[in-house]
């Protein structure tokens, strides 16, 4: 269901993927993450979608055995803003080794 609901801007040219064997990964820079832009109203709904699955819907871990809800280990997402506290997560970025750091950057910085 989910999979055949994909918003579009998973899909446009400018998005940069990155596939590995164990998730897909998707990056966008430099948008306007406002309410009332079609594309981010979709991508939103898509993702409250997504959170909204039954956790009594439990998958099973092939690796260890263990149920598991499809919301909480299989999907992850980290909105950063301009300002420092300006972080939006949903589902579980972490558990594929996403992270956040922030830097300062300045006129002859090379690191």
């Amino acid at each position: 269901m989910l999979e055949q609901n994909l918003p579009s801007m998973l899909n446009d040219t400018w998005v940069e993927k990155t596939e590995t064997e164990e998730a897909f990964y998707y990056k966008w820079e430099d948008i306007k993450w406002y309410t009332g832009y079609s594309d981010i109203d979709n991508l939103m709904e898509w993702l409250n979608d997504i959170e909204d699955i039954e956790e009594e819907s439990p998958n099973i871990d092939p690796k260890t055995g263990k149920k598991y809800s499809w919301n909480q280990t299989q999907w992850g997402f980290i909105r950063l803003g301009e300002k420092d506290d300006d972080i939006e997560t949903h589902g579980d970025p972490y558990h594929f080794s996403v992270q956040v750091y922030r830097h300062i950057e300045y006129p002859g910085n090379t690191e």
